[in-house]
């Protein structure tokens, strides 16, 4: 890690990316970066990825680049590979800074802590190393990282380094309950959304398998955004006796496959098979065509089947 301080400390005019349908932990750890590196009397923006939501705007808004600022070094945040750069971007990144395992390496410089519940807790690192104040500021984002992707701290990648960090963030005097309410509350459409998920999933293997699917025009009968769909592939988690939690959403352009397991289970391998990637418990994939809700469902659970072809029934 003393070569990414070095890194970060020898250069400036910052442009921090983060992946496409941009959640918490990439828009935190961002924020906190971008923050920290300003703190250190560093120039530092954040990428104007056009998928950011409402629900997180308010936190990455404030350190978006201004039209025609001339960065000089780039650096991604929680995206595993250069497919996952959010939309439009299409540019040289220098730095990878993340807690997903990679095959290939994207990025001129690259450090990744597998064993990190969340970005976030990668990026408090490299600022403490770098010598940045912990501000109220940066620890807001922060814990947004790290409560997003843990699940409120329910998740199993939760571990007892991500509630010490917690605990340190609180101690700055950050308002965590208001910030989790933030994270977590439900719209109506969303609550709309779940209701079709759940009324139409699928068990197989006895029950270790769920499978579920939002079709585009039952997410528009439903008047969910994108906002509405954060989290939504942690759904089956809450359903007793599920190991492997599998979502398909449909997209424009295609299909979002997201996998969510435990233990003796591998998402990352699931979703491998379909050309995705991401954790040993939460992975996903992109199927890049327009096919009928039943042909993906076999194309998936073929890629399962693949993997655990014990699961089959």
């Amino acid at each position: 890690m003393q070569n990414i301080v070095s890194f970060l400390r020898q250069n400036d005019k910052y442009l921090i990316l983060t992946h496409r349908h941009p959640d918490g932990d990439t828009l935190g750890s961002a924020a906190a970066l971008c923050a920290g590196l300003r703190a250190l009397g560093k120039t530092a923006y954040l990428w104007r990825n056009p998928e950011v939501t409402e629900r997180y705007m308010p936190y990455a808004q404030p350190y978006f680049a201004p039209e025609g600022y001339a960065y000089q070094t780039t650096v991604a945040v929680d995206t595993a590979d250069a497919s996952l750069l959010g939309e439009g971007w299409a540019g040289t990144v220098h730095l990878r800074i993340d807690h997903h395992p990679s095959e290939g390496g994207f990025a001129e410089l690259e450090y990744t802590d597998p064993a990190a519940a969340a970005c976030g807790e990668v990026v408090y690192t490299l600022l403490t190393l770098l010598g940045a104040p912990l501000t109220r500021e940066i620890a807001e984002t922060l814990y947004i990282a790290v409560t997003t992707d843990t699940g409120g701290f329910r998740y199993a990648n939760t571990t007892a380094a991500t509630h010490r960090l917690a605990a340190v963030l609180m101690d700055t005097g950050i308002d965590a309950h208001a910030l989790e309410r933030a994270m977590f509350s439900k719209t109506r459409s969303r609550v709309a959304v779940e209701c079709v998920i759940l009324s139409g999933m699928e068990y197989r293997a006895g029950g270790l398998l769920v499978l579920g699917a939002l079709t585009l025009a039952e997410r528009r009968s439903a008047g969910a955004t994108e906002d509405d769909l954060v989290n939504i592939a942690g759904l089956a988690q809450s359903i007793e006796g599920v190991k492997i939690g599998l979502l398909l959403r449909e997209e424009p352009n295609g299909w979002r496959v997201s996998c969510r397991t435990a233990e003796p289970y591998a998402a990352n391998l699931i979703c491998g098979v379909l050309g995705g990637g991401g954790h040993n418990r939460a992975a996903g994939a992109h199927i890049e065509e327009r096919i009928a809700t039943r042909e993906v469902r076999r194309r998936v659970l073929n890629a399962l089947w693949e993997i655990y072809p014990e699961l089959r029934d």
